[in-house]
């Protein structure tokens, strides 16, 4: 199970998502980018860069 679909089912247990929102969550496309470890990471950051 990808983390999206995870979260889309707790929040269908705890909220019972209508259909249009199960939907729309899982239609989002997560980007998912590697950052070493200790790295403090600012809004709008890009991971391995600095703004």
């Amino acid at each position: 199970m990808t983390p999206l679909a995870w979260l889309v089912r707790r929040l269908d247990e705890a909220a019972l998502l209508g259909v249009a929102e199960r939907r729309a969550l899982l239609a989002l496309a997560p980007q998912e980018r590697l950052v070493p470890a200790r790295t403090d990471i600012r809004d709008g950051q890009k991971a391995g860069g600095r703004t």
